[in-house]
């Protein structure tokens, strides 16, 4: 496993041209491209399957007849997409009809919270969700042509803009600027949500895969230096564990000597399967004993991203943090609330609380007040405080999940220009450096 891969400024400029080359010809050439899709894609599946069914027989691995299953599967849909090519095609318009419903369900429980919180921007949110709504219903009762025809367009449109973005992490690359001048985050157009949620998962099974043929006696595996040679003064921890909801990952930092994080830690305030909550602050003053907790408790893989801001960032990051304090008040975790000693606290805080010296906070009120997920959560919290220091993350629908801050982190630090300057993983087996 190559640890750190360098990103050159040849490979941005390849790629954000590919990308915008495909983009036009997909826009222009739209009644082509749907003719050749379904053969390409056939040809892509039935190629993947093939070789799935050859590494299965000829290395006699341990994948189980259920994955054979799968494999089966996509030979299948390779198969049907020659024969019946209009099974291939309604991939887009599900697509977008499943987005829009699961944007607009979760703009509208947001809208309940922020009204709920008297947060500003509530009227929004409930336009966001009807407009996400009235694209599903647009999609589903227009006839099958028209919405391929069209959706397949937009989809063009957004590769040219994706790869404009890449085009400007090009621009920066050759012609760096001082990140000082960056404060005003830029407009960017990133992979959407649904396609980065399975990243950490993905990164985790490589990890997990490399640390397994070496020795970690030493508990240690320095893989890169820091050619800088300064030290971080920000510290991105990105979460992951192999299954559950921890799959989908949790976002905190290490600032000022402190570990700081944002989630439903208030068990007794959980809602929809636990996605749903008050929000709560805490404030750990080991990083050490933190990590070590989250590899213990859960089994967490941690990833660390050590970022060099300027003074004048820095000083940006305080102030939104001293913000968030005045707008949150002390609150204990269980074990602390009830001091009994006698009784076995096995909640999330009582735990944390246990293992480190902490301070939890609650939020007043503001869009913050409540945890949701899907919206309102760890990354968006985290996200409201690094935006101080021009990290250019910003979604196009407001939802940005673990998985994307890994990938532009990731991305960041594999290029020379660049805040990002260390990457450490902590998993429970051993440090990766």
């Amino acid at each position: 496993m190559e640890f750190k891969k360098n990103i050159s400024a040849l490979n941005l400029f390849v790629s954000s041209m590919a990308l915008i080359t495909l983009g036009l010809y997909i826009f222009f050439e739209t009644d082509i491209f749907l003719e050749w899709f379904p053969m390409i894609v056939g040809t892509i599946l039935i190629y993947t399957s093939l070789s799935k069914f050859y590494s299965f027989y000829s290395k006699n691995n341990n994948k189980n007849n259920f994955v054979l299953l799968g494999d089966f599967v996509i030979l299948i849909q390779g198969i049907l997409a020659f024969i019946k090519p209009n099974l291939i095609l309604i991939i887009f318009p599900a697509f977008v009809v499943f987005y829009s419903l699961c944007l607009g369900t979760i703009s509208a429980i947001v809208f309940y919270q922020y009204k709920k919180a008297k947060a500003p921007f509530s009227i929004l949110m409930i336009l966001k969700s009807i407009a996400f709504f009235v694209i599903a219903f647009l999609v589903i009762s227009a006839n099958f042509y028209d919405k391929t025809f069209i959706i397949t367009k937009l989809t063009g449109l957004y590769l040219i803009f994706y790869g404009i973005t890449i085009f400007t992490d090009f621009i920066d690359e050759e012609i760096p600027k001082s990140y000082a001048n960056k404060l005003i985050r830029k407009f960017s157009v990133r992979l959407p949500v649904l396609f980065t949620t399975n990243i950490l998962k993905s990164t985790l099974k490589k990890v997990n895969d490399f640390i397994n043929q070496v020795d970690t006696n030493n508990g240690e595996i320095n893989l890169s230096e820091n050619q800088i040679g300064l030290e971080p003064n920000l510290d991105i921890l990105i979460h992951v564990k192999k299954d559950g909801t921890g799959a989908f990952g949790h976002v905190d930092f290490f600032f000022d000597g402190y570990v700081i994080s944002y989630g439903n830690y208030d068990f007794s305030s959980l809602k929809l399967f636990g996605s749903m909550g008050e929000g709560v602050l805490f404030f750990a003053k080991s990083k050490e004993k933190y990590i070590k907790f989250c590899n213990w408790y859960d089994e967490k893989t941690i990833f660390d991203f050590g970022l060099r801001l300027t003074d004048l960032q820095i000083e940006k990051v305080r102030n939104k943090i001293k913000e968030h304090m005045a707008n949150s008040y002390y609150w204990l975790a269980p074990i602390d609330y009830y001091n009994n000693k006698n009784k076995d606290y096995d909640d999330y805080a009582s735990e944390l609380s246990k293992a480190n010296s902490i301070t939890f906070r609650k939020i007043k009120r503001g869009r913050f007040k409540y945890y949701f997920t899907f919206y309102t959560n760890c990354v968006k919290f985290a996200d409201s405080i690094l935006g101080q220091a021009g990290i250019d993350i910003l979604n196009l629908n407001g939802v940005i999940s673990p998985g994307a801050y890994f990938n532009y982190f990731d991305r960041e630090y594999r290029r020379k220009n660049s805040i990002v300057i260390t990457k450490t993983v902590y998993n429970p087996k051993g440090i990766v450096k």
